[in-house]
């Protein structure tokens, strides 16, 4: 269990969080990683704490202002590891994550893609201070089921695939948002085979600049017409 793990980190402007998503990689159990932090066009102290990391793993990528699925492309082309995942920089992976994941899809080639579970912190205006936690799928079931994930994005924020089902759904993320949600149906497209690891292994935090809460209803609702229709269109060719 020896694979090297390739972790996307996009940035924008989170100088007062991305010191805790970065402590939550550097102590994971698993180290045979690579670390590629995409600042995107930050105009906070963000660049600075970046300077301040010293860690061969660790590579800074910058570019100019141009949303999260343009930084994972950016991110992800520079990319060498045989296992692949990303994490928002406002967010925690727990210090077993990493291992946990590693260890199924070594156990198991039939297996693609594996999520787990994870908690949300509510937070203050601040978005620093914690008012409550709550398990990610207290209202939502996150069981795989590659139909109903058309309708609801139900996978956390802790996942590992592998780099061939990235390139072989199409490699490249969409530059609009939801980007993560699109590249998941592109994957199961593309024949990717989905495992939920029920252990909770990250944690997500829900403050006011989250870019979740910055979404307008319609956009998401037209978003998932079209993964429904794309789900519909699969199913048609079967």
């Amino acid at each position: 269990m020896n694979k090297k793990v390739s972790i996307i980190m996009p940035t924008y402007n989170h100088a007062d969080f991305i010191q805790t998503a970065l402590d939550g990689i550097l102590e994971q159990t698993y180290q045979n990683f690579e670390l590629i932090i995409v600042n995107d066009g930050s105009t906070d102290r963000t660049i600075e704490i970046l300077q301040n990391i010293k860690d061969d793993r660790i590579k800074i990528l910058e570019k100019k202002h141009n949303g999260v699925g343009d930084s994972l492309n950016l991110g992800f082309f520079s990319a060498t590891g045989e296992y692949e995942t990303w994490a928002a920089s406002d967010d925690l992976f727990y210090p077993e994550a990493i291992e946990e994941m590693v260890k199924i899809l070594e156990s198991d080639p039939n297996i693609d893609f594996v999520y787990c579970d994870c908690e949300i912190g509510g937070m203050d205006e601040s978005g620093l201070k914690e008012i409550f936690r709550v398990p990610y799928n207290h209202n939502i079931l996150m069981d795989w089921n590659p139909i109903t994930f058309y309708d609801k994005f139900n996978i956390g924020i802790i996942w590992l695939w592998r780099k061939e089902l990235r390139i072989k759904a199409g490699e490249k993320f969409m530059l609009d948002p939801c980007e993560d949600y699109e590249m998941v149906t592109r994957m199961i497209e593309a024949g990717g085979k989905f495992h939920h690891y029920p252990k909770m292994l990250g944690w997500k935090r829900s403050h006011q600049e989250c870019l979740a809460r910055k979404i307008t209803e319609d956009y998401v609702n037209d978003l998932i017409k079209r993964m429904q229709n794309k789900r519909d269109n699969l199913n048609q060719k079967k």
